[in-house]
């Protein structure tokens, strides 16, 4: 079986989209001079970190609770 390799991939730690680093877009913040990162896909500023197996289990499971939330209040049941 092949293994991915993930040492250059980047995930945004709000809607857990996934990418290489080098896709990712990047500014400059004009306060303090720093590099900034955008996900392409949420919006988040600054929200990106490296992928790791751990972290996309965290975030999928966040989604998750979110949606059973969202359908439970959809259904007027109690949270």
């Amino acid at each position: 079986m092949n293994e991915i390799d993930d040492s250059n991939l980047a995930q945004c730690c709000s809607c857990g989209f996934v990418d290489y680093w080098d896709e990712i877009p990047r500014g400059r913040c004009p306060w303090s001079e720093e590099y900034l990162t955008e996900c392409p896909e949420c919006g988040e500023v600054d929200n990106m970190a490296d992928y790791t197996v751990e972290r996309a289990a965290r975030i999928d499971a966040k989604k998750a609770l979110e949606r059973l939330n969202k359908a439970a209040e959809d259904n007027g049941e109690p949270l």
